[in-house]
């Protein structure tokens, strides 16, 4: 009897030890399981988290590559302290813009672009107006949202504006042509016409206009210019160039020419009558067959002549700036520059006309939106 009294007392202890290890059991599949979907949700949640982070990022840089498409064009407010206006390739103003409105499983953002007050004038305007681009994104889902700033500036090829229509570091000699000064801008002289580091003959003055402008227009025998072509190596380049000679050729239009390249070069006719930077690597004739515009007031061309011969022909046109890696020598064939010429040698043609405007100076500061370091927010 007393026996199976014990039995059952073992029993029953047998049974309460079961009942307790299955319930530790099933609370350490409950918190397992429950453990396992906090990080489930984590792990989502930092994928959307990422997700939407990665789609403000692409929005800053569409917005940076559009702004230098010209998708959006940054109009006026270059000096001054003006403001820019915004506005799409039709002239219409934006303000807000959406650049990926997403879809099935696309993260998706927008960016709105907004004007920054333009900073002080400059003698040398180091830094255009700029841009703050905000960009609102988000994951696939929805379920993560991501607010990104960058403030962008424009940063202009040329560090210097020509301050005259020609500017040489050696001997100008122009007899028969015609230069003109329709009003200097930026670091501008507004009664200079020649500039040179050598001399400049009597006989070989060409026809100045100086508009309303006073005085011979020339300046010469400047030694500080002529030591520019001399020392340091690209001392003259860089005098106007805001990027060095290697980096403005990296970011320009290759024409190579072995040994002449002429008007019809499909190259050339890319420029006609539109603007950007052209880097020539051997002779060029402008004019051979027929005359041609290259530029345009409104969109100027930066022509980089890099060791090679330049002819202007036929009447043939160049709107915005030719620099000379060298000497020029047009002779006397006929053709006209509106804008300026640069040449670290010296210049010399008889039919040539160069006409140097506020407009087109102005619209001759080519280059491009970068942002500016440490203005990146995520918050």
């Amino acid at each position: 009897m007393r026996g199976a009294c014990i039995k059952a007392n073992q029993q029953g202890s047998a049974l309460m030890m079961s009942l307790a290890i299955l319930l530790m059991i099933s609370m350490i599949a409950i918190l397992t399981a429950q453990v396992g979907a906090i990080e489930h949700r984590v792990t989502g949640n930092h994928f959307r988290a990422k997700q939407a982070a990665e789609a403000g990022q692409a929005g800053i840089s569409d917005a940076m590559r559009n702004l230098n498409r010209q998708t959006i064009q940054a109009i006026g407010g270059v000096f001054n302290n003006q403001t820019l206006t915004l506005q799409d390739v039709a002239g219409n103003a934006v303000v807000n813009q959406a650049l990926n409105s997403g879809g099935n499983n696309i993260a998706n953002y927008s960016v709105n672009y907004s004007t920054l007050p333009a900073p002080a004038p400059q003698a040398v305007p180091a830094v255009h107006d700029q841009i703050l681009v905000n960009i609102n994104a988000q994951s696939a889902d929805t379920g993560a949202v991501s607010g990104v700033n960058q403030v962008m500036t424009f940063r202009s090829t040329l560090f210097n504006q020509p301050e005259a229509p020609v500017i040489a570091g050696n001997t100008i000699n122009l007899n028969g042509s015609t230069v003109a000064n329709q009003g200097a801008v930026g670091g501008g002289i507004a009664n200079a016409a020649l500039w040179t580091g050598g001399n400049i003959p009597g006989p070989s003055e060409p026809t100045i206009d100086l508009g309303a402008g006073s005085g011979t227009g020339i300046m010469q025998n400047d030694a500080n210019l002529a030591g520019l072509a001399i020392a340091p190596a690209d001392g003259f380049f860089n005098n106007f160039f805001r990027f060095s000679r290697a980096a403005t050729q990296a970011s320009a239009t290759p024409l190579n020419c072995a040994p002449t390249c002429i008007e019809t070069d499909p190259v050339v006719q890319a420029f006609a009558g539109t603007g950007g930077i052209l880097w020539v690597t051997g002779n060029l004739t402008l004019g051979n067959g027929a005359a041609i515009t290259v530029g345009s007031n409104a969109n100027p061309a930066i022509i980089i002549m890099d060791g090679g011969t330049l002819r202007l022909e036929s009447g043939s046109i160049i709107n915005g700036l030719v620099y000379i890696a060298g000497s020029w020598n047009n002779a006397n064939r006929i053709g006209a520059v509106n804008g300026a010429v640069l040449a670290e040698g010296s210049v010399q043609g008889s039919n040539l006309t160069i006409t140097y405007s506020a407009a087109i100076a102005n619209a001759m500061l080519l280059g491009s939106y970068t942002p500016i370091a440490g203005t990146w927010r995520d918050w």
